[in-house]
C-alpha cells in the first residue's frame, strides 16, 4: 500500500489513466455475492428503487451491504438493536437525513449512479460514519422548511467521515485484491484503491506537515466553525487523521462515543473534546488524545492523569 507521505507525488496523471483504463473493465455486482454479506446481524439495509443509473438495486445493495459490514466491523459496533438504513437515489448531494423512514429506519441519499461502484463505496462510507458517530443527537431546530441541527463542531465530525470514506475505499480494496466477493468482481479491488490515491494526490491535502498542524488549526478554527463545509479544510484534517487510523484501526472504536451530549455541538471544541472523552471507555480514549496531539499542543496528559492531577480539560482551551 502506497503510504501517505508517498501520495503527495504520486503522478496526477498515472492516476487518471489508471481510474481511465479500469473504468473499461466488465466488472458488475452478480449474483456470486457471497450471500452472508447481505444479511447481517448489526444492520439491515435497503435499496430504494428509482434512477440508478442502468443498474439495479439488487447491485446497488450487493456492494453497500460490502461497504457497511466492512466499516460496521472496524468500528466494532456492539449494538443491542439492528440498524436499519434505507437508501434513495437523488440528484442533490450525498447525506443522511434527520428524519426517520416510517419504521424508523435512517434515509440515505446518494448520487452515485451506473456501475462506477468506487464512487457508492465513497460516498456511503461518509454517511455511514455520521451514522455511527451519532449525527442524530445533535439538537434540532424544526421549522416549516426544514430540520436544523446545531453545526458548531459539525466540521470534525465532517473531517472524520471523509477520513472514513478513504479508509475503507482502501481497506476493501486491499481486500479484493486478494479475495474479491466473486469472480465477476476480480480486479475491481485496483479501482477502488485507484480512486483513493486519485483523491489523496490533490494538493492541499498535504501542503501542511504534522508540525505545522496547530497553527494551521489556530488559523482556520473559527471558518471550520461558521462553516462546516469547506471541503478543502476538513480535507486536510482527513488526511492526516487517516495516517492515524490507518495505523492503529482500532482507534475507530471512539468514534461511537462521538456526539453523546446533545449540547455539545454548539460549545467550544475544547468541551466537546471533553464530553468526547467523557464518553470514551478508558480504552477507548487514545483517538481524543492523538486529535489533541494533531491539533493542538499539550496532549502528553492523556485523560486518566488529568483526572488524576484534576487538570480541567476545558484548559485546553488555552492549548489549541
Amino acid at each position: 500500500m502506497i503510504s501517505l507521505r508517498c501520495c503527495a507525488t504520486f503522478n496526477h496523471f498515472a492516476a487518471l489513466i489508471i481510474i481511465a483504463v479500469l473504468l473499461l473493465l466488465p466488472v458488475h455486482a452478480g449474483a456470486n455475492v457471497a450471500p452472508q454479506q447481505s444479511s447481517h446481524p448489526r444492520f439491515h439495509l435497503e435499496v430504494a428503487p428509482g434512477d440508478w443509473g442502468g443498474v439495479s438495486p439488487l447491485q446497488v445493495k450487493q456492494v453497500l451491504d460490502w461497504v457497511a459490514a466492512d466499516l460496521i466491523a472496524t468500528v466494532g459496533l456492539q449494538e443491542t438493536e439492528t440498524l436499519q438504513l434505507t437508501i434513495l437515489p437523488r440528484n442533490n448531494v450525498p447525506r443522511v437525513l434527520y428524519e426517520r423512514g416510517v419504521n424508523g429506519q435512517y434515509l440515505v441519499h446518494l448520487t452515485a449512479r451506473g456501475d462506477r461502484w468506487y464512487q457508492y463505496v465513497y460516498q456511503f462510507s461518509h454517511e455511514l460514519c455520521h451514522v455511527l458517530s451519532n449525527y442524530d443527537h445533535r439538537e434540532l431546530t424544526n421549522n416549516a422548511y426544514n430540520i436544523r441541527a446545531a453545526d458548531g463542531n459539525q466540521w470534525f465530525e465532517e473531517a472524520l467521515c471523509e477520513t472514513a470514506s478513504l479508509y475503507t475505499l482502501r481497506h476493501l480494496g486491499a481486500q479484493w485484491q486478494q479475495q474479491p466477493p466473486s469472480r465477476n468482481w476480480a480486479g475491481y479491488g485496483r479501482m477502488l484503491e485507484a480512486y483513493a490515491e486519485h483523491i489523496l494526490q490533490q494538493p492541499h491535502r498535504h501542503a501542511i506537515s504534522d508540525a505545522n498542524m496547530h497553527e494551521w488549526f489556530s488559523e482556520n478554527r473559527q471558518a471550520l466553525t461558521d462553516s462546516p463545509y469547506l471541503r478543502d479544510r476538513n480535507e486536510v484534517v482527513a488526511t492526516h487523521l487517516l495516517q492515524l487510523f490507518e495505523s492503529n484501526p482500532e482507534l475507530w472504536h471512539a468514534i461511537v462515543y462521538l456526539n453523546q451530549k446533545k449540547t455539545v455541538a454548539s460549545e467550544s471544541f475544547e468541551q466537546y473534546l471533553q464530553a468526547w472523552l467523557e464518553a470514551c471507555p478508558g480504552t477507548e480514549q487514545a483517538l481524543v488524545e492523538r486529535t489533541i496531539e494533531l491539533l493542538g499542543p499539550g496532549a502528553g496528559i492523556t485523560g486518566k492523569e488529568r483526572r488524576e492531577s484534576q487538570v480541567p480539560f476545558s484548559s485546553l482551551a488555552a492549548m489549541l
